[in-house]
């Protein structure tokens, strides 16, 4: 046989492994498509993990989801979660519809809101409701839904009321709510205070917590009622008189936000037997301080942007406060901190401390002047001998730097041989890290601290260097940890 036929014969076997190869291929491909269709036929018929809960696991979920949040605005979201989840499939719909407890969270912000009122009411089943009221200047809401609303004011658990309409308030004030134990209004005009206090707090007999925003005290303001919660939002000024005319013996939660005017109170004079959580949001808390006396009181959250903690007599006064919140708003101290007692000796036992930024710090791990000499022993984090953890937030002008003094202190801590201290930095929902500064900053506390990491915001677009190791972090932008920092990182 000549080369010519041998390359022929050749030819012919190749197209023969050719053709059985492509036979071979389009039955795989086959047999992969008829794979498929099973695989995708066998995830219809399996019930998902959720759809496998037992219906008083979903409503409880449906009711996290649902429920208004305790805050200063509530939002229509509620009705429009029940919509979307009602959409999902006819089992979710039928919970839905069923269970009374998802329909007594109301929200009023319309007259077209009618229809869904009278649904509401109906769905509920008598059971207490949670009702919000937002008007706008011209809008009267409640006139029109009066009608509805009078006969179940025996069920009202909780309300919340942003109104311009001052009528709002007239009507409401001529109602009873024998139930009623959560309020909570923005006040708009200061005619509005008398006819709250006067007239709408008498005729709530259970009313626990109350909350006054924008408020401006009229001179018959009074609260008699035994609330537990008492938050006040001033327009501006808190006037002198306004502990005489709260039920200091039976708050456990008080909120002051506002700057004290003209107060000439004795020290030690108002008396606060119950007081266990203290907000003071305004210039000179210090006089406030100054003149209560709270002896259960654990929890205090304080701002002062000037930092007058000059008073002596203020010494060891809140032994029992374990958990101190400061906002100085990062200003230089006063030269009455630096030449008399600093403001940690009122709080000795704090054993939690935290701050609005890490520069706000500088303020307690600086060394300050004592009868004109630098000791190293009057760092005013020095005196809190409980110390055990601090939370520190991750603030957009925030650099590693500002981190330095932290680092200087913490190990200077170590060189005495006291115990690590827990470290929680947080981060804000519209804050975004560097990971690679992040990681630095992480390795540098890691060895001279418990680190902690919550809600922790990373901007991933592009290629980072993280722990020695590159590569392109194809990730959700949103990081919520809150785990220790070895966890986040491999740190080694």
């Amino acid at each position: 046989m000549d080369e010519v036929n041998r390359a022929r014969v050749e030819l012919a076997r190749l197209e023969s492994v050719e053709q059985g190869d492509f036979r071979q291929m389009l039955a795989t491909r086959r047999a992969v498509k008829a794979q498929r269709i099973h695989v995708e036929g066998l995830i219809r018929k399996r019930h998902l993990t959720i759809h496998c809960l037992p219906n008083e696991l979903l409503v409880l979920i449906f009711g996290f989801v649902i429920a208004r949040p305790r805050s200063n605005k509530p939002t229509v979201i509620g009705r429009y979660c029940r919509r979307r989840m009602a959409c999902v499939s006819r089992r979710w719909k039928d919970i839905i519809l069923a269970t009374p407890t998802l329909w007594n969270d109301i929200y009023l912000g319309s007259r077209d809101d009618r229809p869904t009122l009278v649904s509401q009411l109906k769905r509920s089943q008598g059971l207490l409701l949670d009702i919000t009221i937002m008007e706008e200047r011209t809008d009267f809401v409640i006139r029109d839904l009066l009608p509805y609303l009078r006969p179940t004011t025996y069920r009202w658990r909780s309300l919340y009321i942003s109104s311009f309409v001052h009528a709002t308030i007239h009507e409401l004030s001529k109602l009873e709510f024998p139930s009623l134990v959560d309020l909570h209004i923005k006040v708009y005009h200061p005619e509005l205070v008398s006819l709250v206090s006067q007239d709408l707090l008498p005729r709530a007999p259970t009313l626990k917590h109350l909350t006054l925003r924008r408020f401006t005290a009229a001179n018959d303001f009074l609260i008699a009622s035994p609330l537990k919660t008492l938050e006040l939002v001033f327009h501006y000024k808190i006037p002198s008189s306004l502990l005489s005319r709260i039920p200091t013996a039976s708050l456990t939660v008080l909120s002051i936000t506002g700057s004290p005017h003209d107060w000439l109170l004795e020290p030690n004079s108002i008396n606060f037997p119950l007081l266990e959580k203290l907000v003071l949001l305004g210039r000179s808390p210090y006089r406030f301080l100054e003149t209560i006396v709270a002896p259960k009181l654990q929890y205090c959250h304080l701002s002062d942007a000037k930092c007058l903690w000059e008073h002596i007599g203020l010494f060891r006064k809140f032994s029992r406060v374990h958990y101190l919140d400061l906002v100085f708003y990062y200003m230089p101290p006063s030269a009455a901190l630096l030449d008399r007692a600093p403001f940690y000796q009122p709080f000795p036992n704090t054993r939690h401390a935290k701050f609005s930024d890490v520069r706000d710090l500088r303020f307690v791990i600086t060394s300050i002047p004592f009868s004109g000499n630098l000791v190293e022993s009057q760092k005013p984090a020095d005196g809190w001998a409980s110390l055990e953890r601090l939370t520190i937030p991750v603030n957009l002008g925030n650099c590693i730097e500002d981190f330095d003094l932290l680092l200087q202190w913490l190990e200077t801590r170590q060189e005495f041989g006291l115990p690590k201290l827990h470290v929680k930095l947080t981060g804000c929902s519209d804050i975004w890290l560097d990971p690679t500064e992040l990681y630095i900053l992480c390795s540098k506390l890691r060895c001279c601290c418990i680190l902690e990491l919550e809600c922790i915001r990373l901007s991933l677009g592009k290629y980072y260097a993280v722990a020695g190791k590159e590569g392109q972090l194809g990730l959700d932008p949103y990081l919520v940890c809150d785990r220790s920092a070895s966890e986040m990182f491999s740190l080694h």
